[in-house]
């Protein structure tokens, strides 16, 4: 099986990562930076380079927020995404 490596193939589809997101959520309710309601439990270390999925590795950020910051760190991949 070949080994995934691009940001987009971590995976946040399993049943446990969209619990602990909707936890983190509800409990973060505003974006860390903009005040803005939150919509993304963004991992602060990424989890290809070893980032855990636990609330101290998150920060709740609104949709923009997210894309900035992945814009900075260089992760395009977000630029070509469309908002449905």
């Amino acid at each position: 099986k070949k080994e995934l490596t691009r940001p987009r193939d971590v995976k946040y589809t399993s049943q446990r990562w969209r619990k602990l997101s909707r936890a983190f959520l509800s409990r973060n309710p505003i974006c860390e930076r903009c005040g803005a309601p939150s919509e993304i439990a963004h991992h602060i270390i990424r989890k290809r380079d070893d980032g855990a999925d636990d609330f101290d590795n998150l920060e709740a950020l609104c949709r923009k927020c997210h894309e900035a910051e992945h814009h900075a760190s260089g992760c395009w991949h977000l630029r070509s995404r469309r908002r449905r």
